[in-house]
């Protein structure tokens, strides 16, 4: 039976028209969605890594938000990190147990090329001979407790494997006879570790630091049952996307000048490592016409990241900030001290990567102080009894 149009308005474009069974009206709409699922929009990878720095400040609580991002771009270069000549790790640290280390260290499991394991008290062997890219290491700090040869065999490995010509050179033997053979164990891939104890300088140099607190109230419980089947999709998504683009990451990377003004500030090391989160973040932004979405917070990351990652970095602080200020508090018990002079003085003093009063207030918050304002000028209530207690927290 056909279907009878009875409109009588002559604007109708139906009149006169012969309209299809209901059925066909189905069958089209049913086609046309189809149509459309199978060719789904470009993966933009500035959406995935905003889901990924939600997703992690939903299930963990960061003092310096920007550490999110920064973690973020870490995730999407364990997907391409092949394009690069470093892989910086990530070092998770806190000075108390509780902290989020191994949520983190689960949640960077699940979002990571390869899905891998998460490792306790691996053995050099596990590290050079596992067939996996990308290495999570929780408590770390037990990597010591093992004998001498067998932690500098790990060592030696974890300070080689950020390099894209880093190799372990072992003697092997061939087949039953007495014949040995160094062969060289290729060990770049990118690594993170979670523990409570300094690292080793040489590891700590190749390394972003990520410091965790507790969270002031409690946080949303993770079942990995129901994150499982995200994850799966944001790795899927992630692998889609450093696939298709795979000329345009490399083609970015060997285009970099020498020192990328961004990162004059660091030291050569951190700027090999940071180097190929820079280029994601600057190829994430250019799909959103070059606002910087992705690059401003990553450039924060980096920055409170950098601060950190010396072995006691914020012990040299504390230290730093006590040296400076003593002199200009004088006898005083408290002092309001304007905001552009705290920042003369700690760059006179040394601190030169804290270069505007943002920084300033990102570094000082964490250690107690936050900026108010007198009515004229923005600044500082210092006193005695701060500066005592940052000799204390040295302690």
């Amino acid at each position: 039976m056909s279907f009878e149009h009875n409109a009588t308005s002559t604007d109708d474009p139906f009149i006169g028209a012969t309209q299809p069974e209901p059925t066909d009206w189905i069958d089209a709409l049913l086609k046309e969605a189809y149509a459309k699922a199978q060719d789904p929009p470009p993966i933009r990878l500035a959406d995935i890594l905003h889901e990924i720095v939600s997703t992690l400040a939903h299930y963990l609580y960061f003092p310096h938000p920007a550490t999110a991002m920064l973690i973020a771009c870490w995730i999407a270069m364990t997907y391409c990190f092949r394009e690069f000549k470093y892989a910086g790790y990530v070092a998770i640290r806190s000075e108390a147990p509780g902290s989020g280390k191994t949520r983190l260290l689960e949640l960077s499991s699940s979002l990571t090329a390869g899905n891998p394991p998460v490792y306790t008290n691996p053995t050099g062997p596990v590290l050079f001979r596992a067939v996996q890219n990308v290495f999570l290491i929780d408590e770390v700090d037990r990597l010591r407790a093992q004998d001498a040869q067998t932690y500098g065999q790990v060592l030696s490995i974890l300070n080689a494997g950020f390099a894209a010509n880093g190799v372990v050179p072992r003697a092997e033997r061939e087949g039953n006879s007495t014949k040995f053979t160094v062969v060289n164990y290729p060990v770049f891939s990118p690594k993170a570790f979670a523990g409570l104890e300094k690292l080793d300088p040489t590891l700590a140099d190749r390394s972003f630091y990520v410091s965790m607190t507790k969270a002031p109230q409690r946080l949303p419980r993770l079942s990995q049952r129901v994150f499982d089947d995200m994850a799966r999709r944001i790795r899927k998504e992630l692998e889609t996307w450093c696939t298709d683009h795979r000329e345009q990451i490399k083609q970015a990377y060997d285009t970099l000048p020498i020192e990328l003004p961004v990162l004059r500030r660091y030291d050569d090391r951190y700027q090999d490592i940071a180097e190929p989160l820079i280029v994601l973040a600057a190829l994430a932004d250019a799909e959103y016409g070059g606002a910087q979405q992705i690059m401003r917070p990553l450039l924060e990351g980096l920055r409170i990241s950098a601060s950190e990652r010396s072995p006691g970095g914020r012990e040299r602080i504390a230290a730093a900030l006590q040296e400076i200020l003593l002199p200009v508090l004088g006898n005083s018990e408290s002092m309001f001290i304007p905001s552009k002079q705290i920042l003369a003085h700690v760059q006179a003093g040394g601190l030169t990567w804290i270069d505007s009063t943002v920084d300033l207030a990102n570094t000082l918050g964490p250690l107690g102080l936050q900026p108010r304002s007198n009515g004229k000028l923005h600044g500082y209530d210092v006193t005695q009894e701060w500066l005592l207690n940052l000799s204390k927290s040295r302690q």
